[in-house]
This record gives C-alpha cells, structure tokens and sequence, in this order.
C-alpha cells in the first residue's frame, strides 16, 4: 500500500504544481471578496510571488517519502 500511494503521489506532482499555478487569479479574486482592508487584500496578492516557488520546493519526490512515512507510523503506529 505504501508503495502504491507514493508512487501515486509522485505521478501527480506535475498536475498538483500546474493545479495550483492555474488556481492564483481564482484565489486572489476570492480572497478580494472577503471583506479584509486593502492592505491585507495587497499583501495576499503580493505573497503569491513567494508563495508559487515555495511550493514547487514542498512538492518533490521527497514529500512523497515524508508522506510515506507519516502513512506508515498512522496505521502501524
């Protein structure tokens, strides 16, 4: 089972990266909506610019092994 969820983790990295990139405007356009002030609204927006290539370095290969991990100390404690 591990095997078969990290190597399932691992085929979706590339669609979970495009995923997340596609979803910014829809995220900054709700985010808007929210009611916060504009300054709170700007500094959203502006962490985007962090925030993508900070993901692309969470998402790897070796957040598939972590994943693994966590997987197995859950069930097996």
């Amino acid at each position: 089972m591990i095997s078969k969820g990290r190597s399932k983790y691992l085929r979706k990295i590339p669609t979970m990266h495009a995923n997340y990139v596609a979803s910014e405007e829809y995220a900054k356009a709700n985010y808007a909506k929210t009611g916060f002030k504009d300054s709170v609204v700007a500094a959203y927006n502006a962490a985007w610019v962090d925030m993508k290539p900070n993901y692309k370095a969470k998402v790897t290969p070796a957040a598939a092994d972590k994943w693994a991990a966590n997987w197995k100390a859950k069930m097996f404690g």
